[in-house]
């Protein structure tokens, strides 16, 4: 995914841990482009346990300036 707000952030990892549930998996790995604006907020690579699924939760910084 690529990063909007801290809210879509968190919302996000609540989603694949959904979604790896429904297809039995128990751990998946979040992926997150995250503009270089950013890295003020402290946002870093964390492992979560959401419902019982392990979530690994990964933040990739990019230039917007240019872009992918």
């Amino acid at each position: 995914k690529i990063y909007r707000d801290q809210a879509w952030f968190e919302k996000g990892k609540k989603q694949v841990a959904h979604y790896s549930k429904s297809l039995s998996i128990d751990e998946c790995i979040y992926l997150v482009f995250v503009p270089a604006v950013y890295k003020k907020l402290g946002m870093k690579d964390e492992v979560l346990d959401i419902e019982g699924i392990i979530v690994r939760s990964y933040v990739i910084f990019y230039d917007e300036s240019k872009n992918f």
